[in-house]
């Protein structure tokens, strides 16, 4: 392809024939067709650099020719010209390309673009514009030059101010568990000078030492003994991130748990050529904890209704499987029994949906079991007892649905029923009496006493979270929300001055004071089976609940709606 470059008013071409000329050996291009006019150059900003220069310019008669413009910059001094051999000789970085045509036609240089002899843009020196239109005629490629803009200077008025290189930390805190620098996650807002900022470093310091800490110490810290963030964007408002792990404090020590720590950010950048140093004001201080974090026992486990610990450590959970429409009850058959240490066996068999569960002191277990309707529409259970040696006997036969199970401190049991508004009263010879009755406690399940013997209940369909006093008066402690399908509250427990609740549907582990108080606890919300930090696990329908008062921890049965589980294990501490 044939380029010409026009710097005369009138190129003449020979030997070409173009359709609409009479004379196909003779043909002419008018440079007021390529050419761009009117070049004006303003100094719009303040970075100190190219990109505070703004170029418009008038566009060609013939712009729909046009393919694209080059902007180029050079020092008058020099006395460049621009030639066929210099065009062609120009690197991408000493022009601005234009291919969007037929805009406002309104451009700022680049930032790092060099002039034409590939030198940067200074202050003090005058400059002026050419803009390279190309185009074509007729299949042949043209290239025009405009005239060139009046001289211009780079006009950097900024006066220094060290405020405006120093950032502001938002926040520092610890983020994960891994006890190192990679739990830190630090918030800080750029400098006002971003634009004239090379790099930020992070530099965490042990407290004690904060108070004395200087520009001076913060440049002097060896790499790897600070965080470095070079990508640097105009555009950049703030930071948020979390550094590596293996950072080092800017004595080179390792960033551990334990130990206060804060932090600072060094701002290293330029003004008219001099490097400028600046430091933020200290962090807050902040200190890297391990917490505590929920793990799984026992995954797949063949029971996910309500927990017994024993005197050993041991836990029992009932498996009441999947409810069945058809015959009124859960389709598990019996309870496991599993050591602390994770070990799995078969404790009861042969049941039919078995709910709640206790354990005594000599090792007697008490579960309800074979709750059905009848063709009447009634509803009973059965409380059962097995021996340590696997004897069982029929304590009670109980109207309703009887659900959770207490050992009464007077040596009676205590149920709650999820059909009837009661809590009822048993006694060993299998002597049923209501104990406590209020419309409230109908969808009672959880069960358990509080440090002062008032029984508390958690209503499995309404979310209230009721205490009943010796006497059988009943009062609201709180309401936790339903997340869905009227199945708030699977299971409770108390320890410490605290009930610990089950959200079935919402996956979370409420804890509640006797106040009203709510905390959540563990989980984050999303139906999953994750262990790590309390707050960042997530539980799947979690739904039985019990407290090894000497291991200090609590264990959940993490049901799936297949009817299996995991039994999971929350640290108290």
């Amino acid at each position: 392809m044939i380029k010409l470059l026009i710097t005369s008013s009138v190129l003449f071409i020979t030997g070409f024939s173009f359709i609409g000329c009479d004379n196909e050996d003779d043909v002419q291009i008018d440079i007021a067709s390529y050419q761009v006019a009117n070049v004006i150059v303003n100094d719009v900003d303040d970075f100190g650099d190219p990109s505070d220069i703004e170029v418009s310019f008038d566009a060609p008669i013939n712009e729909s020719l046009i393919s694209e413009y080059r902007i180029v910059y050079s020092d008058v001094s020099t006395n460049s010209e621009l030639s066929p051999e210099t065009f062609n000789a120009l690197s991408d970085k000493s022009f601005k390309r234009v291919t969007t045509i037929g805009g406002d036609n309104i451009v700022r240089l680049d930032k790092e673009q060099l002039s034409l002899d590939g030198e940067t843009m200074v202050d003090g020196k005058d400059y002026q514009i050419h803009i390279l239109s190309i185009g074509e005629f007729g299949g042949t490629e043209v290239v025009a030059l405009s005239d060139p803009s009046s001289n211009f200077q780079l006009a950097d008025n900024a006066i220094f101010d060290i405020l405006d290189f120093t950032t502001n930390i938002r926040s520092v805190s610890d983020e994960d568990n891994d006890g190192n620098a990679s739990d830190i996650f630090v918030s800080f807002s750029t400098a006002l000078s971003n634009f004239r900022v090379e790099e930020y470093r992070l530099l965490i310091i042990k407290n004690a030492l904060a108070d004395n800490f200087d520009v001076e110490n913060a440049k002097a810290v060896e790499e790897g003994n600070y965080y470095s963030i070079t990508n640097v964007s105009n555009d950049s408002t703030s930071y948020s991130f979390n550094p590596s792990a293996d950072l080092k404090d800017v004595e080179g020590n390792d960033i551990i748990q334990n130990e206060a720590y804060t932090a600072f950010i060094l701002t290293i950048g330029t003004f008219k050529n001099d490097d400028v140093f600046a430091l933020s004001g200290p962090s807050s201080l902040f200190v890297l904890i391990i917490q505590p974090e929920t793990s799984t026992l026992v995954e797949d486990l063949d029971a996910n209704d309500a927990i017994s610990v024993d005197s050993d450590g041991n836990i029992y959970v009932s498996e009441y499987g999947v409810y069945n429409n058809s015959s009124g009850k859960g389709s598990g058959t019996k309870v496991m029994k599993i050591t602390p240490s994770g070990d799995v066996s078969e404790f009861v068999s042969g049941l039919n949906g078995p709910v709640g569960n206790a354990i005594d002191s000599n090792g007697n277990f008490y579960v309800n079991d074979d709750n059905n309707f009848d063709s009447n529409g009634a509803v009973s259970g059965t409380l059962l007892k097995f021996s340590p040696n696997g004897d069982k006997s029929i304590i009670a036969e109980i109207d309703g649905y009887p659900a959770g199970v207490l050992l009464g401190t007077d040596g009676n049991f205590y149920v709650s029923n999820y059909s009837k508004p009661l809590v009822h009263k048993v006694t060993p010879d299998g002597t049923i009496t209501d104990f406590a009755t209020d419309n409230r406690l109908t969808g009672g399940v959880g069960i358990a006493y509080d440090d002062d013997g008032n029984i508390i209940v958690g209503n499995f369909i309404t979310g209230d979270i009721l205490s009943v006093d010796p006497s059988g008066n009943v009062s609201l402690i709180v309401n936790l929300p339903i997340a869905a399908n009227n199945a708030a509250i699977g299971y409770i427990t108390f320890f410490e001055g605290y009930i610990y609740a089950t959200g079935l549907n919402s996956h979370i582990i409420h804890r509640v004071s006797l106040a009203g108080d709510v905390t959540e606890f563990a989980g984050n919300g999303n139906s999953s089976s994750l262990d790590g930090e309390l707050r960042k696990a997530s539980f799947t329908r979690p739904n039985g609940i019990a407290v090894d008062p000497n291991r200090r921890v609590l264990y959940v049965s993490d049901a799936e709606t297949d009817g299996s589980a995991a039994l999971r294990v929350i640290p108290l501490d």
